[in-house]
This record gives C-alpha cells, structure tokens and sequence, in this order.
C-alpha cells in the first residue's frame, strides 16, 4: 500500500507503509510551493522638500510555502519505482519603488515584477525508501508592471501612471502516467492556460486592457529513464480537445493510448485509438475506439472487441470477458461473475500491456498501476520409445510378436529439432504471473511398422490451470497401426506442476504419473527460447514385453517428481 500525504509548510512527505497495518516505513520528499517577495522602497525629493516621514519603511522581504498539487495517483513502474505526478511553483517577486512628491502631488516611480514557474516535477521512490525527483518540465509566467509620476497627470492629487504587461499565465495540468518498459515512466500532459490580460495602463491603476490573451491548451508527452527525462515532446493532432492519455505498452515497446477531439480544447466530441513513439511520433489512429489489451504479434484488442495488428489496421473481433490472472474468464451480470468458456489472449510481454476488461484498463488483469511483465513459457511432456524396434502387434495379419514397430531410438534431450521423435507431445504454452492458458495440443510423430505400413496417432490432451500457481495436464493417445482402433493400448500421462517467481527467474515443482512405458521427459522453453529438462523417466518394460505389461494400466503410476528447478524467465 502506498499513501500520497499533502505536505503542510511545515511538512514535506510522501508515505509508504506495509498493508498489513499501513504504518509509515519511510517518508520522502515532495517540493512545496514558495513564494519570495522582496521590495525596496525609498523617499524622494519634491520642491517642496520630503513628501514622507523620515520613518517610511526601507524595504521588506517575505517568504510564504504552500503544498504541492498532487496530479496522480502512485504507479509502481516496471523498473520496481514508485512514482508520483505532482506540480509545485516557485514565485520570485521584485518591486522598486520611489515615493514621490510635487507640491500636493504625491506618487510612485519604479517597476515591480513577478515570475511564476510551474513545475511538472516526478517523485520516485525505491522500496528501500531512497527517492529522487525528476523536473519533467516547466512553465514560466512573467508579470512587469511599470510606474511613472508625473504631476501633471493628477486625477485626485495622485500623479502615477500604472502600465503592465503579462507574458503567460500560470497553466492548470493534466497528466496521464504508465510504465515505459523496466526503464522509467511515459507521462502524456496538458497544460491549460487561462485567458488573460497581456497588457494594460491607466493613472491610477489600468483601465481594462489594452490587449488580450486568450485561453490555450498545449497537449504533450515525456518518457523518463531512470532519475531523467530522456525525451519530451509537444503534440498537436487536428482536432486535438484533450491530452495524449498513454494506455498501453506494445510488444515493440511503442505507446497505444487515446486522444480525445473536438471543436475546442475541453470539447471532446469523439475519442480516437492512437499509436505512437516515445518521440510523439504519431504511428496510427483508428476512430471511435480505445485500447484494451495489447497482444504479443504487435497489435492491440479494443475495447470494441476488434483486433488490430501492428499498423492498426482491424483482423477480426474476439468477446471480451473479464479475464482472471489464471486465463479463466467471466461475464459479469447484475449482483454476480459467471465463469464462461473463452480462451485468453497472447498478452504482449511488455510491462504494461492491460489485460482486464473493465474500462479503463490497467497494467494487469487486476486493472491496478503496478507494471508487471507478461512472460510466455512452453511446456513440453514427451512419451517415446527409447528402442530401434519394439512392441507385439498380434492382431496383425500375419501377426507379429516382437519388435513390431520402429521406435524413437533416442535418449533424453530438450531439442526440438524435426528429428526429434516422439510416440505422443503434450505441450502447453501459458503465461506468468498466473498460469493462464494461451493454448494446448498434443501430437504424434509418424508410426511406422515392420511391414512399411506408416500412419500417425492424433493424440488427446486436457489441461487447466488451479488457483493461480498450478497446471494440471494430460493426455493419451494409441499406436494408430493397431487395427481394430478399440483393442489399441492406450500410452498415458497425468502432470501437475506448481511454480514461484522472483523478478528474474521462476521456479518449477510438481510429478509425472501415468502407466511407466516407455520413456518419459519434460522440460521448459522460457521466453529466450532457454530450454531447461525438469524430470526424466526410463521405464523398466522390455522393449516387446513391456507394452503387454504396462500399458493396459490405468495411467496413475509413479514416473517421478521434481522440486525447485529454477530458470530464468
């Protein structure tokens, strides 16, 4: 749990406690606004002698704070940093001032000046408690306020023209924050600067305005890496009424995010679907949509259920249930979540790539600002035949008793090479953190019999993921030579396994049961294309007796268990 406070003058934090009690652990520090005032003011000479009392004040100066506005919620980015938006200014103001006096005329000579800086400014926080602050960017607003005596321009005894000039005014901010990859931040803004007076003049004071400045928006983007901005950008689309609102993180590592059009800033009248880079260049937009899910061949599902590929252009349409971290998907009705059947998307793997369905979306499928990195990892099962010939066939014409049917003649390996056989392939690609299911199948390699008969088994597989850390998998399949189909020994396999991650490796535990013929691998392919073997079985049988022995079982046999093997991600 992370807890934003608002810093009185006296008191400049930003919280962090455990959420478990929500007990502060550290505090950093948030800039506060500070005002500074300073003034001189000095008695002049008249005809007539001095105008004022000897006992006129000299000069002052002040200095007053007041807190920041904080623009954002906390983000825990993918570099593991919390982050905060927030906006505080510095305000220096400069008067010299003469007190003048002619005859019964009294005024002033001088100038005063105040500037206003706006400041975007980041505030990131380590999990150890260290924190740094990021000037994403600034605005200046300059105020010059010029005064003249004359005596002969005396409306009421008081001789002093006032003219002033305004350049700018101090904006009001908008930021929309995601994760830009493990490296820092990618912030959208908007700065809307109210209509104002640029100049005026008039004795006493100004008369109205000699010209005005009318309100404007200016509309961009920022990236940050580490504790610096490592590039910043304005963007004006046609038609632009809001800011550049970065929702998602592509597989390239672009931005898909929304903008909102219309007749003016403020007046969004449609809200388009835009791709762009950390540069603001604008790579595509789609009308009337808004980005959901971004998918791992580039492309992105919106919130319509349309799917779009790399360049934006629409593929086809996919129901958009509510997905849980393990894949499984729910309709959500009044006052109830229903489970229904849908398969999950291929999630993009970078930090930030959505995946729930409620609008808007997050970083994850809890909807949350925490990045997280999806990381694809394959399962492999293989059932093969150690043998260069094994199995009876007796029901063949003639029949055959001993080595039948060619076997894999091979030992154990992780290569996925097409000559690499196996009798049945159980493979199951799923995604962390969860476990969902991207997909399953099964398959055989070609069978081939001593009489050059050859035909290939179509294997049946199931698998389904438990709670949020395990995947249970299994499958079955028979040699597709034996005639008739009904009397073929089924080859079977049950495996469960369970996991635990850090941030850069992942941990494996589980077993393999099933009916102990013949040999038996499993292994992992990570997201590097790494293979790593998880668990081995060599089976007892007798390359011909074997299959009479243990194939008939029920496929609930012990074939070994693995604990902890750990691999990179």
């Amino acid at each position: 749990m992370v807890m934003i406070e608002l810093p009185q003058p006296s008191q400049r934090a930003r919280k962090a406690g455990p959420p478990t009690t929500g007990s502060k652990t550290f505090s950093a520090p948030l800039d506060q606004s500070v005002s500074n005032s300073s003034s001189l003011i000095y008695n002049g000479d008249g005809d007539e002698g001095f105008c004022y009392d000897d006992t006129l004040e000299a000069s002052g100066q002040s200095t007053t704070y007041a807190p920041p506005v904080v623009l954002t919620g906390p983000m825990i980015a993918g570099d593991g940093y919390a982050y905060v938006a927030y906006e505080y200014q510095t305000v220096t103001a400069v008067s010299k001032i003469t007190e003048m006096c002619y005859l019964e005329v009294y005024g002033q000579s001088g100038s005063s000046s105040v500037d206003t800086v706006s400041h975007l400014e980041l505030l990131r926080v380590g999990s150890d408690g260290s924190s740094s602050q990021i000037d994403v960017k600034d605005w200046d607003a300059k105020n010059f306020t010029q005064y003249t005596f004359d005596p002969n321009n005396v409306p009421g005894n008081y001789g002093t023209t006032t003219s002033e000039v305004n350049l700018s005014a101090a904006p009001t901010l908008t930021v929309s924050m995601i994760t830009n990859a493990d490296q820092g931040t990618m912030l959208g803004w908007e700065a809307d600067t109210p209509a104002y007076c640029a100049s005026s003049s008039g004795n006493p004071l100004p008369e109205g305005c000699n010209s005005t400045a009318p309100a404007a928006s200016t509309f961009g983007i920022a990236a940050t890496v580490g504790d610096s901005v490592a590039s910043s950008a304005t963007m004006s689309l046609p038609g632009q009424a809001s800011l550049i609102n970065p929702v998602l993180q592509a597989q390239d590592g672009t931005f898909i995010g929304s903008v909102g059009l219309g007749p003016s800033p403020g007046s969004v009248t449609q809200y388009n679907m835009i791709a762009f880079d950390s540069s603001g260049n604008l790579n595509w937009s789609v009308p009337y949509d808004s980005p959901q899910i971004a998918t791992a061949d580039g492309g992105v599902i919106g919130a319509s259920g349309v799917t779009y590929d790399a360049n934006g252009n629409a593929t086809g349409q996919v129901p958009l249930p509510v997905y849980a971290w393990t894949g499984n998907a729910y309709q959500v009705d009044p006052g109830q979540a229903q489970q229904v059947a849908s398969t999950p998307p291929d999630v993009a793997t970078s930090f930030w790539p959505g995946g729930d369905a409620n609008s808007p979306p997050g970083a994850n499928a809890s909807g949350t600002k925490t990045a997280y990195q999806s990381v694809k990892e394959t399962l492999y099962v293989r059932s093969f035949a150690p043998f260069q010939w094994f199995g009876p066939d007796p029901l063949h014409v003639p029949p055959c008793l001993l080595n039948c049917f060619m076997g894999d003649n091979r030992s154990f390996t992780t290569s996925l090479s097409p000559t690499v056989t196996s009798r049945i392939t159980g493979v199951v690609i799923f995604r962390l953190p969860g476990m969902a299911i991207i997909d399953r199948y099964a398959f055989s390699s070609p069978t081939y019999d001593k009489w050059g008969d050859t035909k290939t088994a179509k294997p049946d597989i199931n698998a389904v993921t438990i709670g949020t850390d395990t995947l249970e998998m299994g499958f079955f399949g028979a040699d597709p030579l034996i005639f008739p189909q009904s009397l073929a020994p089924y080859i079977k396999a049950n495996w469960d396994m369970k996991y635990q991650e850090t941030a850069s490796q992942v941990c494996y535990s589980g077993s393999l049961h099933g009916n102990q013929f013949p040999d038996a691998e499993a292994f992992i392919v990570n997201s590097q294309n790494q293979a790593s073997m998880l668990l081995t079985f060599t089976t007892t049988g007798d390359p011909n007796f074997g299959p009479w022995i243990y194939l008939p079982q029920d496929g609930t046999r012990d074939m070994g268990s693995f604990s902890n093997v750990c691999m990179a991600k």
